[in-house]
């Protein structure tokens, strides 16, 4: 090794095609100058936090002895390092600190990008200083204001909320014509900004197929305009889903194959979902593709209509496998005739998860311990027994299976 070291231009591994650098490695090392050639395509570096001059460095020797790599895991913390130097990249996974200058680096140096993960812990600067700072550099360099990952076709920022206005400037800055999957926590973005920012999106990104976002609010509707989604995930607090709005944005989207709209409950509490069997009824009736569904439903608001046994026959689910209701307000006294409904609405459903909570008489809005009491836990199995009996005994299909 040591003659390797003072002959690089010979590398002691020259078809090496992937290499992991452990936490145990300090990047100061001339390993980079030995080890590689030019065949190296895949690269992880999970290391302790360094300072960033020594990386930089490090990563620059790596680039001029291994042009090529293609495939980046960088998990470096506490630090701030561009990886723009690496021109063939088309798979970054980063963890480090996000800012805007890293981004300005990384659309100006990786033009191949097609995949990019990006797990934030800390933002030290504000977005508006970050902002300034970014726009300062490129102006200096003769690049354009706005940015531009041209190949870029999956996105992940939902990793960790803080940062989510810097998270929120990626993607108000940038060009991303062939995105198609994204995933972004914009927790604590205003409403206006968020619905803003989602208009933007739409028309900057209309291939998006797939997108999962955490949000505290949204005009959900505004999501209506990505003409090609069939998978969409919303994470936030149950009350901030407000069925009107719901209920508009499926109508719009009828291509949806899988829907999750997902209860985040912060510091033990739980609230009272907005959304009833109404839009159940909407999805069924609108999404024929659909095979997956994730709601929150509140049984006791009116109109309670699941509850009318005079009611015409309705209009089910002809494909749905999966549906996990999460959570699923109801009374005990009302478990029987609900399966019963559900069993006509979701014939084909072959995987049925309730998680079943009982108000106790509580009103709108009142906030309760968000584990389950033990008759609630009793329950959860009850209803599930309840669903498939109804389902077998003629009410759904014959036949499925559980």
């Amino acid at each position: 090794l040591l003659h390797s070291v003072e002959s690089p231009g010979s590398p002691f591994c020259p078809n090496l095609r992937s290499l992991e650098l452990s936490r145990k490695l300090q990047p100061s090392h001339p390993i980079y100058e030995f080890i590689v050639g030019n065949s190296l395509r895949q690269l992880v570096l999970s290391l302790k936090p360094q300072p960033e001059a020594e990386i930089e460095t490090a990563l620059k020797t790596l680039t001029s002895n291994a042009p090529r790599i293609k495939d980046l895991a960088a998990m470096i913390p506490y630090t701030e390092v561009g990886y723009g130097m690496f021109s063939e990249l088309r798979s970054l996974r980063y963890g480090g600190i996000p800012s805007m200058l890293w981004w300005s680096q990384l659309c100006a140096g990786c033009p191949k990008l097609e995949e990019l993960w990006v797990r934030t812990e800390r933002v030290f600067q504000t977005a508006l200083e970050q902002l300034e700072l970014a726009q300062k550099v490129r102006s200096q360099m003769g690049l354009p204001a706005t940015y531009a990952l041209p190949s870029l076709r999956t996105l992940d920022l939902v990793r960790h909320q803080n940062g989510s206005y810097v998270k929120s400037l990626f993607l108000q800055s940038t060009e991303m014509p062939q995105l198609e999957d994204l995933a972004v926590n914009l927790s604590r973005i205003p409403l206006e900004d968020g619905n803003a920012l989602i208009a933007l999106l739409s028309t900057r990104s209309p291939r998006l197929s797939k997108i999962l976002l955490e949000i505290d609010t949204l005009d959900w509707k505004m999501l209506g305009g990505f003409r090609h989604l069939h998978d969409l995930t919303l994470t936030g607090n149950p009350r901030a889903f407000d069925e009107e709005g719901l209920i508009s944005l499926v109508k719009s989207l009828p291509g949806l194959t899988r829907l999750l709209i997902k209860s985040t409950q912060l510091y033990g509490i739980r609230s009272t979902p907005r959304t009833t069997t109404n839009l159940l009824e909407t999805i069924a009736s609108n999404c024929n593709s659909i095979r997956e569904v994730h709601i929150p439903l509140n049984t006791s608001f009116a109109p309670c209509s699941w509850a009318d046994q005079e009611r015409a026959p309705l209009a089910g689910f002809t494909r749905l496998k999966a549906l996990n209701l999460n959570p699923l307000f109801i009374e005990p006294r009302s478990m029987g005739t609900f399966a019963t409904y559900l069993a006509q609405l979701c014939p084909t459903v072959e995987g049925f998860e309730p998680r079943v909570m009982h108000s106790d008489g509580a009103k709108e809005g009142r906030y309760m311990v968000w584990a389950l009491t033990p008759e609630e836990t009793i329950n959860v199995k009850e209803m599930q027994s309840l669903f498939w009996e109804a389902q077998q005994g003629g009410i759904g299909l014959q036949g499925t299976s559980r």
